[in-house]
């Protein structure tokens, strides 16, 4: 490199030494999702660049999981290659998300600075599965509903995990992606909406990322179980035989329900 006076061109200086021209635009290496106040929806996404990049010309809104924008960034340490992205808005469940992000003027350190590329990034989980809601299927079964998939063979066939408020639960089986289906001992009434309550202490109870589960959790299980007819009958109101009806006759459906 040769600098010149702009006033006396014949002086100078001549110096020799390696530089280079930074032109390669910053890529995102990962990122990971995490539900923070374990309700079963992701509020946090942590991103990894390939290089260190400009926090101040980064806007939150432009990174989104499933449509909806993330609305506040935190840089931790400045101009790294690091930083946190937070969604007042949570995203109902704790599976796998796609990180969209949207082109915008977020760059790496150079001058004037390479521009992050739009792009779309499977994020790893780090949210554990969390016990959303029950609800009675029939007198002796349960669904617990979980806020992703499980890994079934971490369910307890015993259904140790759960207890149900006056009954006793005998086992558990992940029937549907994140649904335990519990079978009970003791059969309940029809119109029964017992206390169900997980808890699996020390024992792994995980999602397919091998994330433990958020727990103690106590739902209440509505109503569920249709109700059950007996001493059905049916007659008329014909004056020679209440078993036969004639034109203008009126049938009488006579029953007792079970709730």
């Amino acid at each position: 490199i040769r600098v010149q006076s702009h006033t006396n061109p014949a002086t100078g200086s001549t110096s020799v030494a390696n530089f280079s021209v930074d032109n390669t635009p910053p890529t995102i290496l990962g990122a990971v999702t995490k539900d923070m106040d374990g309700n079963g929806k992701v509020d946090r996404a942590e991103v990894t660049f390939s290089e260190p990049v400009r926090d101040s010309s980064f806007s939150a809104g432009k990174f989104s999981i499933e449509g909806v924008p993330a609305t506040s960034l935190d840089s931790g340490s400045e101009n790294d290659n690091y930083f946190e992205l937070n969604f007042s808005t949570q995203i109902p469940g704790t599976g796998v998300k796609n990180l969209v992000y949207t082109p915008g003027a977020g760059a790496d350190l150079a001058v004037p600075g390479n521009l992050l590329a739009g792009v779309t990034v499977t994020a790893e989980d780090q949210a554990g599965p969390v016990f959303l809601s029950a609800k009675t299927k029939t007198t002796t079964t349960i669904e617990a509903i979980f806020s992703e998939d499980l890994d079934g063979n971490t369910v307890n066939d015993s259904g140790n995990e759960f207890t149900v408020s006056g009954h006793t639960v005998s086992g558990a089986d992940e029937t549907s992606p994140g649904i335990v289906t519990l079978t009970l001992l003791t059969t309940m009434e029809t119109d029964e909406t017992p206390d169900v309550t997980f808890d699996p202490g020390d024992s792994v109870f995980e999602d397919l990322a091998g994330n433990q589960a958020v727990s103690p959790t106590t739902r209440t299980a509505p109503d569920g179980t249709a109700p059950v007819l007996t001493d059905v009958s049916i007659e008329s109101d014909n004056d020679l035989n209440t078993e036969f009806a004639k034109v203008d006759d009126t049938i009488i459906l006579i029953f007792t329900t079970s709730e």
